[in-house]
């Protein structure tokens, strides 16, 4: 046991020193390598060291890899302030007057369709409450919302 414990301690410091890790981040990266190759090698193949060890790199690389793909975004403190207390007010008025011109540049022209979307979205109504309204099953007002949500959405990216 004591020769294992070595050889990960040791293990540990190379990725320390080879992807520029803390000493936390490498003992998680080791123990994430051990736990892969248990699950997908199993008992017998925790003794191989090589495999430990590739395995442990890679996962080293995603995790760097993860880490640089982060952007930081600097908040001032006017938007600090914001987050702490409550939501910005928003008009009802001014929020559906925007849905309804989001849907218009969708396509999205039943009146149905805008309904569900504002009780949805704006109103903040769970679709079991709506299905009870509506007399449509939960997964399909779940699938219809997702479908229209995913439209608007299409159509601001090909704006």
């Amino acid at each position: 046991m004591s020769a294992e414990r070595y050889d990960l301690s040791q293990l540990q410091r190379s990725l320390e020193i080879a992807h520029a890790l803390s000493a936390q981040d490498a003992e998680d990266v080791v123990s994430e390598a051990m736990l892969i190759v248990l699950l997908k090698w199993g008992t017998e193949r925790l003794a191989n060291a090589h495999l430990v060890r590739s395995v442990a790199h890679n996962v080293a690389l995603n995790l760097v890899r993860r880490r640089a793909r982060r952007r930081e975004v600097p908040l001032d403190s006017e938007d600090d302030a914001r987050l702490e207390g409550s939501p910005i007010p928003i008009d009802p008025a001014s929020a559906e007057a925007l849905l309804r011109t989001c849907c218009r540049a969708a396509g999205i022209e039943s009146t149905e369709d805008i309904r569900l979307l504002k009780l949805a979205l704006l109103d903040g109504w769970s679709y079991t409450e709506l299905s009870e309204i509506l007399g449509a099953s939960e997964e399909a007002l779940r699938q219809r919302v997702s479908r229209l949500r995913r439209r608007v959405r299409d159509a601001y990216l090909n704006r």
